[in-house]
């Protein structure tokens, strides 16, 4: 079996632990999530991500029902994503923002990318005199992913948004 084999095992059997016994998972999401992380970054096959996504369909109702803090889990996940390849963001966004309900979760996963990207670029927004200056931030990945993000909404659920 090799490695990649041996974490499908691993997060589906975990998967399944959060299911039965959330409450005793909870305490330990935070050390487990950066885990999933790096699994994410270097496992693209089909697979992994089935894998990979129901691990997140278990994850988010644990999260959620001890917790309201949903920007804290996108964090979690925008902490990662400089490491995990462009082409591969926006389906783990996705499928996370539909777990978590894209009413309750798109602003602040929009309001964390556009956070992000000011405190790694600070010293370049200070300088600015026009609107063209900001071209800069096409450029950068949480720019990019936002735009294709909110391309894959429906006017609805904007008008939905929280």
């Amino acid at each position: 079996m090799n490695h990649y084999s041996f974490l499908n095992h691993i997060f589906s059997l975990l998967s399944a632990v959060i299911k039965v016994w959330p409450e005793k998972v909870f305490e330990h999401i935070l050390d487990i999530l950066p885990a999933i992380g790096v699994s994410a970054v270097t496992q693209i096959d089909s697979h992994s991500k089935h894998v990979f996504e129901d691990l997140i369909s278990a994850i988010v109702p644990c999260w959620l029902s001890k917790t309201d803090d949903v920007e804290k889990l996108l964090k979690v996940f925008i902490d990662i994503f400089p490491e995990i390849v462009e082409h591969r963001r926006p389906s783990i966004v996705l499928h996370l923002l539909r777990t978590l309900g894209e009413g309750k979760s798109l602003s602040s996963l929009l309001i964390l990318l556009f956070s992000s990207l000011v405190s790694r670029k600070a010293s370049l927004f200070v300088n600015i005199q026009t609107p063209d200056a900001l071209s800069f931030c096409t450029k950068e990945w949480e720019y990019k992913l936002a735009v294709q993000i909110c391309e894959q909404f429906t006017s609805m659920t904007w008008h939905s948004v929280s």
